[in-house]
């Protein structure tokens, strides 16, 4: 397949196969994406995501108005699958690889896909108990009888015409950090404005390589993907994160601009403690999800030199819509994207008016997160609603008092403040340290470090007493899930 092909290709406007079919139209032979162990070329991709796409139309009889599901890891192939979809006319839906039983279930019924490329034996079994009529497909894995997307694409011709939407949907879930997963449908043209938007926070240049370790599966993770393949450019990723391995890759391929979450960052810097792994090829990195301490950031910018940039933002937003730089003054606020407005709801939660930005559905959307609105274009915020403690008729931010006893808490991360019923108070505020940290000489009420919260934030607001949790719950992307704290 020569590169006057690619040329000919008609593809959606606001789509991954686009930008596939750019990057093999002007450096065929480069990276497009790297693992631990493979890669994938743009010229690769490109013949695989032609060819797949072919088998999805002829063989599968996937079109318009159809549903095609993702569940798989960060594979070096998921881009073609993508593309592939969006070549066919369907809509793309995707799921986290790990989701159990029941959650699959959920989500299988909301989606009623008419494919499903999944990654593992189980949730072959379940796709096919969900749905008879639905075809399954096998991503990673050889599962005996199931068709898997390489003999699909090596024994298919290429797809051979238009069949497009000319602006992609997609369906992601919401992370389930506050509860049971929500289905948004967004569409591509979204992604590629945040791109584009990203593209100048960052200040992204010409032939930089991006480390996204984030599940592609997230919106955060489908953003950024977008962002990577608008420049043509190389991404590295992992097909499930650990910290020795996030460093090694991005030493490896001299990754210059990183789209992770804040634990990534706190867990980086606590193994490389010896300097075993130099980042220094890092210049920019953005931080999604609720932040660390300032101190984390402060010594990953001096350690490695790269400047970070925190974001706001949810699934039904499309991933972020605000930015702050994360080693600014705590109190420094957000500001908004362009186009963007915001103000309060009677609950004192933000709310954000952009319609060519949110959900379809959704032309403004209210927020759980409580807020201080101090213009149409900035916000502090202070914490989500469901997640506030009343202690004696007051309501207690626990997201707040962190970012104000930040310099405090650093030594002992990963640490939250969260709450314990009271029979007098209703709830008492309490701090919850993860057993990894030196707690035994803390956990006395009479301890320094009480002592000195009770100092900082007076004594209804300060922790009465310390809780030590063997490990805490987090989602695929990071997120605390604070519910299992109380």
């Amino acid at each position: 397949m020569d590169s006057q092909q690619a040329t000919r290709l008609d593809t959606p406007p606001f789509s991954v196969a686009r930008f596939i079919c750019e990057g093999y139209e002007q450096d065929p032979f480069k990276q497009m994406v790297v693992g631990m162990n493979e890669g994938i070329t743009y010229a690769e991709a490109y013949r695989r995501m032609v060819a797949l796409a072919g088998f999805l139309r002829r063989e599968q009889g996937v079109g318009e108005g159809d549903t095609v599901m993702i569940a798989a890891p960060n594979i070096v192939a998921y881009f073609v699958l993508i593309g592939a979809i969006q070549l066919a006319g369907a809509t793309v839906a995707l799921m986290s690889p790990t989701v159990e039983r029941t959650e699959f279930a959920g989500i299988y019924d909301r989606v009623h896909p008419a494919v499903a490329i999944v990654s593992t034996e189980a949730h072959c079994r379940l796709a096919a108990e969900c749905s008879p009529a639905t075809k399954v497909m096998t991503a990673t894995c050889p599962v005996d009888g199931v068709l898997s997307v390489e003999q699909a694409w090596r024994g298919s011709a290429a797809w051979d015409g238009p069949s497009f939407d000319e602006d992609p949907k997609f369906v992601l879930f919401t992370s389930g950090s506050t509860g049971t997963p929500k289905a948004v449908q967004l569409r591509g043209s979204s992604f590629c404005r945040h791109a584009g938007e990203l593209t100048r926070a960052l200040r992204v240049k010409p032939g930089e390589v991006f480390f996204i370790p984030v599940p592609f599966a997230h919106v955060y993770g489908v953003v950024a993907l977008h962002t990577a393949l608008s420049h043509h450019a190389t991404v590295a990723t992992l097909v499930k994160y650990r910290p020795e391995q996030a460093m090694s890759l991005v030493t490896s391929v001299q990754a210059n601009v990183y789209l992770g979450v804040s634990t990534m960052y706190l867990r980086e810097l606590r193994e490389n403690q010896d300097g075993e792994w130099d980042l220094s090829c890092l210049r920019a990195g953005l931080v999604a999800g609720a932040t660390s301490p300032l101190a984390v950031f402060e010594e990953y910018e001096k350690r490695y030199g790269a400047i970070l940039v925190n974001s706001y933002g949810m699934t039904e937003t499309a991933s972020h819509v605000a930015l702050r730089p994360v080693t600014a003054d705590p109190s420094l606020p957000f500001t908004l994207l362009s186009d963007i407005t915001c103000s309060l709801s009677d609950r004192g939660t933000l709310q954000l008016r952009a319609i060519s930005r949110l959900s379809a559905l959704c032309p403004q959307l209210t927020t759980n997160d409580c807020a201080e609105v101090l213009s149409s274009t900035t916000f502090r915020l202070l914490g989500r609603l469901d997640h506030a403690i009343i202690s004696g008729g007051i309501k207690i931010h626990p997201q707040q008092l962190e970012a104000e006893v930040a310099d405090l808490l650093a030594p002992f991360q990963p640490c939250y403040i969260t709450s314990r019923p009271d029979p007098k108070w209703g709830e008492r505020v309490v701090l919850a340290l993860s057993a990894i940290s030196d707690a035994s000489q803390l956990s006395t009420p009479g301890s320094q470090l009480l002592n000195a919260l009770r100092e900082r934030l007076g004594p209804i607001r300060a922790p009465r007493e310390i809780v030590v949790f063997p490990t805490f719950s987090y989602t695929s992307t990071g997120k605390l899930i604070r519910q299992k704290l109380k």
